[in-house]
């Protein structure tokens, strides 16, 4: 009985999505007690994170300012940029078109990138590059005719029933204001940069790990986009030692790491992110903050520990 109402309280105070794993499972709390590492003061700006099983969240929570200025609270619903984890929304639109023929000329592409002799040739070295998704974003715009937020909007957003939207502008509501640290000061960061295919997809953590299960589905893209995504991938070296992961390989806008599971990090104007899939598809943690917190990526792995195993 007390372990029933224990999670009842949990679940009205936000900590616990409905439909989590009930009676006698300490999850939630090992989980808050991994933010609460992340996070320690909660005077200062912070992180939220999120656990999705399957399509629905099972455990988010927040810590820490969304604003200093009005003393917003960072909560399950506060909006984040998800910086470079929006690639993997560019690198999927690509796929989608050309799973329906829409995309042309790739003979005349390779031509071209061999023609401004790359270092090495194509598929044999990696190299992390925000230009050519920004260019990516306005090859779709050029073959659907349609501007790319708008394009996800219909193809990803709407269709899987996600609060998500792509923007570059700094006054999305609900957003967190981000922040740089200097000696324990905070000053509110921003860019006049404007663009977007590299970044700008603006949502929850919540609303991110409900995403995830596209990788499980293929609700959207089908067998082939989830093909697409990891065919091919190539090495990327020790990049997440921080993990003790020896290797990785960046796929379609997403790392492969070695035992299955994908993962991708984002920084971009103060925010820095980190989403994660497990090899069997069925979990996903994001870790989403507003300063820059050295180990939210180990955060998320530990998060993802708890609920897989």
């Amino acid at each position: 009985m007390h372990c029933r109402v224990a999670m009842v309280a949990l679940v009205l105070a936000g900590v616990v999505a409905p439909g989590a794993h009930a009676a006698g499972d300490d999850r939630a709390a090992r989980s808050a007690a991994v933010l609460r590492q992340l996070v320690p003061s909660s005077d200062g700006p912070g992180c939220a994170a999120a656990v999705g099983k399957r399509g629905s969240v099972v455990w988010e929570a927040g810590r820490g300012k969304a604003d200093l200025a009005t003393g917003r609270p960072i909560t399950s619903k506060t909006v984040f940029d998800m910086a470079s984890n929006s690639k993997q929304f560019t690198a999927d639109a690509v796929l989608l078109l050309a799973g329906r023929h829409r995309l042309a000329g790739r003979r005349e592409a390779i031509a071209a990138i061999l023609a401004a002799q790359p270092e090495e040739p194509p598929g044999k070295r990696f190299s992390y590059s925000n230009s050519n998704y920004v260019l990516l974003a306005h090859v779709v715009e050029k073959v659907t005719r349609t501007p790319f937020p708008t394009f996800l909007q219909q193809e990803f957003f709407t269709p899987l029933h996600l609060r998500m939207v792509m923007s570059p502008a700094a006054d999305v509501p609900g957003k967190a204001t981000s922040y740089d640290e200097k000696d324990g000061s905070f000053t509110p960061n921003s860019s006049p940069w404007k663009q977007y295919g590299d970044g700008s997809v603006q949502t929850t953590p919540g609303e991110f790990v409900r995403w995830a299960d596209n990788y499980r589905t293929g609700r959207i893209g089908g067998t082939e986009l989830l093909t697409g995504v990891t065919e091919g991938a190539v090495s990327v070296g020790d990049v997440l030692r921080g993990r003790g992961i020896e290797e990785g390989r960046y796929g379609v806008g997403i790392l492969l790491l070695p035992d299955k599971s994908l993962v991708h990090r984002g920084d971009w104007e103060g925010f820095h992110s980190t989403f994660e899939v497990s090899p069997d598809r069925t979990t996903a943690v994001t870790v989403v903050c507003n300063v820059d917190s050295p180990d939210h990526f180990r955060a998320a792995g530990q998060l993802l520990d708890i609920w897989t195993k």
